[in-house]
This record gives C-alpha cells, sequence and structure tokens, in this order.
C-alpha cells in the first residue's frame, strides 16, 4: 500500500468512524443494511473518498473499484457479522458472560475487518479514480459524496422510499457536520 493510499484510508476510516457517530446514524445504516443488503463500510468509504477529493462518477467504475471489496465482504465480513448476530442473547447463565465477551470480540474484529475493506476501496479507487481539481468547498465536497451514496445504493435499493431518502439524509448530515456545519441541503 502506497503512503498517498495510506494517508487517505486513515483520513477515511476517520471520517468513516465520525460520521457513523452522527446521531442516527448506526439505526441508518442497519436499516439500509438489513432491508436491503447495502454494505455500509462500502458505502461510507466511497462517501468518505469523495468528500476528501475522490468521487466515483460512474456505474462502471463503481463496478470496477468493489470487486475485490465485495468479495471481502461476501467472504469475511458477512461470516463474522453473521456468527455474532446468531449468538443467543440468553445464554445460560454459567456461560452468559462468556456469550456477551465472544459476541464483543466478534464486533471488534467484524470492525476491524470493515477497516481492512475501506483499505481495499481506497486503493482501488486511487488507481482509478482522478482526484477532484479546482473543488475546494466542503459544501461542494459533501454534495459530491451524495452524488456516489446515490450511485451505490442504486445497486441495492430497487424501490427508493422515504426510508431511503431519510437514511440518506441522516448520513449526508453527520457528514456535513464533520466536515462543514450544516448540511448543503
Amino acid at each position: 500500500m502506497s503512503r498517498q493510499s495510506k494517508e487517505t484510508a486513515a483520513e477515511v476510516w476517520s471520517l468513516t468512524l465520525a460520521t457513523y457517530a452522527g446521531e442516527g446514524v448506526a439505526a441508518a445504516c442497519i436499516g439500509l443494511q438489513d432491508r436491503h443488503g447495502v454494505g455500509v463500510s462500502n458505502l461510507l468509504a466511497l462517501m468518505g473518498l469523495s468528500a476528501v477529493g475522490y468521487p466515483v462518477r460512474d456505474a462502471h467504475t463503481m463496478d470496477r473499484v468493489l470487486r475485490r471489496a465485495e468479495a471481502w465482504q461476501e467472504r469475511v465480513i458477512d461470516p463474522l457479522r453473521g456468527v455474532r448476530r446468531e449468538l443467543p442473547d440468553a445464554a445460560p447463565a454459567e456461560i452468559e458472560k462468556a456469550a456477551r465477551d465472544v459476541r464483543r470480540a466478534l464486533l471488534n474484529q467484524e470492525i476491524e475487518t470493515e477497516r481492512l475493506q475501506q483499505e481495499l476501496v481506497v486503493t482501488d479507487v486511487l488507481h482509478n479514480v482522478t482526484g477532484m481539481a479546482g473543488v475546494s468547498t466542503d459544501v461542494e465536497r459533501v454534495r459530491s459524496a451524495e452524488s456516489v451514496a446515490r450511485l451505490y445504493l442504486a445497486r441495492f435499493v430497487e424501490v427508493w422510499s422515504d426510508v431511503e431518502e431519510a437514511a440518506l439524509q441522516c448520513l449526508l448530515d453527520a457528514m456535513a457536520g464533520d466536515r462543514a456545519g450544516p448540511s448543503p441541503h
């Protein structure tokens, strides 16, 4: 991984964490994930890359840059998430604490595998996308992140509803709040 890729990946991951910590974002993301199979880590990576100046502008390029990341999602992240979600909340009393510890460890591993997935996305975007020249305001970058998010979500959401619009707006507001104050909408 090049120095630029490492630095950009760290910036995108930091933006992902800040965005995900925003009010209502976790619920919005999990809703998109559960209703449509959206890869939340990929979505946030693409939005973050756009916000830092590397938007994916078309579906063909998006397919190309997500090939490895989506395989990673299927082979690594989804199985970890499945095991974590399948652990019963109410294990027998003698193993309840151990089951909670396993669930927490699996969540930590899932988060780490999402960080690694974002490194794949960053590397592949930097090899396939030219940075934005002349787009310097945070509002412009958040608008670019919205365009990229809509392009990505179109891969999963067949019928766009108020629920999906609200989820996207929640993410954009959180990202705008982290980067530029109020949302550009």
